[in-house]
């Protein structure tokens, strides 16, 4: 009797043995499998949801599907950092395919206006002198070529004009004669003489009003070389100055340069030739002009920076 209870304890306990292994068997198989997501939603608008994967309907960008907060994606390998939908949507990433295409490059830059060197110029003295008188023109005021900027003494002025006075009347007192060779010379004296006086930075006119009243003016006019701006008037009353001294700079800004700084990418993509839109915006006016650039082939990297310079000659805007 006592072996019989024996048996049958024995037999209820492997059969609770296996039940329980079989049990466990089924658990880690069930929980080895792939997770079930929980829906899929649009990467792009987490709030476009559903419980099927496939495209969204707003931008067409492939669902993506959501998991439970401890579950891991099937598809991702140990020590992949998983990013969720609503924090790609934050930090704006974006998925695509990478692909190679032609199309236009458009980017923008700040750009410093600049003077064209060659619309520069310089009134400098040829002689050593005094000023006499100084006209209305002050610094950023326009001037036409031939307007009067300033009035100077030199005795070099004085020296020139008496012989230019005098090769006037030589050549008047001559031309009645019978001795052309005589004329021919003097008349070549004549031409030197003016040259001179223009060469002394004397206007044309004057020269002229000389030449008709054939007196000597006791200070000699020095004019605005060019059409532009007065960007440096280095004169006052009565000052003495030397020989070589600059006395005003003017600058002509129909053409400018347009310095614009750019970077690698955006250097790679420009060429001799390439047009591009310059705009000023007016700060009083509150508008803005526009106007076409051509660009010249001129750029420098600045040192120490990954950022080069462009410059670009263009037609100022009225």
């Amino acid at each position: 009797m006592k072996g019989r209870n024996f048996a049958l304890t024995l037999l209820a306990l492997m059969g609770a043995f296996a039940l329980g292994r079989a049990y466990e068997s089924r658990g880690v198989k069930a929980g080895s499998g792939q997770p079930k997501p929980l829906y899929y939603q649009c990467p792009m608008h987490p709030s476009t949801r559903s419980d099927k994967p496939g495209t969204a309907p707003d931008c067409g960008m492939q669902m993506v599907p959501v998991f439970a907060e401890n579950s891991i994606p099937p598809d991702l390998k140990p020590g992949t950092v998983r990013v969720s939908s609503e924090k790609q949507q934050l930090i704006g990433v974006r998925f695509g395919t990478a692909e190679i295409s032609e199309g236009d490059l458009a980017f923008r830059s700040l750009g410093q206006v600049i003077p064209d060197e060659a619309r520069v110029y310089r009134l400098t003295a040829k002689v050593e002198g005094t000023i006499r008188e100084i006209f209305p023109n002050s610094t950023g005021s326009f001037v036409h070529k031939g307007d009067p900027l300033v009035s100077a003494y030199s005795r070099d002025f004085q020296t020139a004009q008496q012989a230019y006075v005098f090769a006037l009347n030589q050549v008047d007192r001559f031309r009645k004669g019978d001795d052309p060779d005589s004329l021919d010379r003097l008349e070549l004296a004549l031409r030197e003489a003016r040259s001179n006086l223009e060469t002394l930075g004397m206007d044309g006119s004057e020269i002229a009003a000389i030449g008709r009243s054939r007196k000597i003016v006791p200070a000699v006019k020095l004019v605005a070389p060019a059409d532009g701006f007065i960007v440096a008037r280095n004169v006052y009353p009565d000052q003495r100055f030397e020989k070589g001294a600059e006395l005003y700079r003017i600058v002509d800004l129909r053409h400018i340069w347009i310095m614009a700084g750019l970077f690698g990418q955006e250097l790679a993509a420009v060429e001799t030739g390439l047009r591009v839109r310059a705009t000023v915006r007016s700060q009083a006016a509150h508008n803005s002009r526009q106007g076409s650039a051509m660009h010249c082939p001129s750029s420098t990297l600045r040192p120490g920076s990954r950022k080069s310079d462009s410059r670009r000659r263009t037609q100022m805007p009225r």
